[in-house]
């Protein structure tokens, strides 16, 4: 299969599952830390909102939710969580990006801290079988 052909379908696959794996990361948070927070969703829909919204105390973070296509899309993903912080007056960000890969060295390679704009965005790279 031609590599643009392959881009495409992974890119409309992905498109697919993004909603899904949106719903397990938020109820896998509800769960994790829903005694000590607020977790409010607002999934997906293209309307240019933030994913996740938790909150605690006087304490406000945010998750932006991507399925990994390529290392493009990642470092656009990253810049639309610093942009929704800043819009959010919030000084940091965080990118969870679901991706169809079990070994943990690419995992790893894909997570990681970055400064996006002057906002530190943390991305976090988790496996999904979809």
């Amino acid at each position: 299969m031609p590599h643009r052909l392959r881009l495409a379908l992974f890119t409309e696959i992905a498109r697919f599952h993004t909603p899904c794996q949106h719903f397990h990361l938020y109820n896998w948070l509800c769960a994790a830390v829903g005694k000590q927070c607020v977790v409010s969703p607002q999934f997906p829909t293209g309307n240019g909102t933030v994913d996740l919204v938790l909150r605690w105390e006087a304490h406000v973070g945010v998750i932006e939710v991507k399925s990994f296509v390529n290392m493009y899309e990642l470092g656009q993903g990253q810049k639309q969580a610093a942009e929704y912080a800043v819009k959010l007056g919030l000084s940091a960000a965080t990118l969870a990006v679901f991706v169809p890969v079990t070994d943990e060295e690419v995992l790893r390679k894909l997570s990681g801290h970055k400064q996006v704009g002057g906002i530190p965005v943390t991305t976090v790279a988790i496996y999904w079988d979809g």
